[in-house]
């Protein structure tokens, strides 16, 4: 994977070069005169929902659809928690609107989705349950 951000031609969006897949990440290269989230040289993740077909050497994106990559975080797995990350937190807190002391059953929770959900779910302070195939049930 090529970890590169550059900027677009405009002065609000950003430019990810090397992408590979829906899911990206990289390094920022240049941002826009508009934008102040962002500087060069930052870690960074695309949020798939905003912005697919990133399987060219470049794609543009909003700053709305591009969050900071921790240093202990890898790029892989950055561009792979934004999409399962992301799919999870919506049905919990979005849809779900988890809180404490909630009780959740969280079906499929050896997967992707799943396992983040319970991570979710744990950290907001809910009761989590999973359920998975026989093969998953020591997770």
């Amino acid at each position: 994977m090529k970890e590169r951000i550059k900027d677009l031609y405009r002065n609000k969006f950003l430019k990810i070069f090397g992408a590979e897949s829906a899911e990206s990440a990289g390094i920022v290269e240049q941002v826009g005169e508009e934008l102040t989230s962002f500087k060069k040289g930052d870690r960074a993740t695309i949020l798939p929902a905003f912005k697919f077909g990133n399987y060219a050497e470049y794609t543009s994106v909003a700053e709305t659809s591009v969050f900071k990559l921790p240093d202990n975080v890898t790029f892989h797995q950055g561009a792979a928690l934004t999409m399962a990350g992301g799919t999870a937190y919506c049905g919990l807190y979005l849809k779900g609107k988890i809180k404490q002391g909630d009780d959740v059953l969280i079906k499929g929770a050896f997967g992707g989705i799943g396992s983040l959900a319970v991570q979710l779910g744990k950290l907001a302070g809910a009761k989590v349950r999973g359920i998975c195939s026989t093969e998953n049930r020591k997770m």
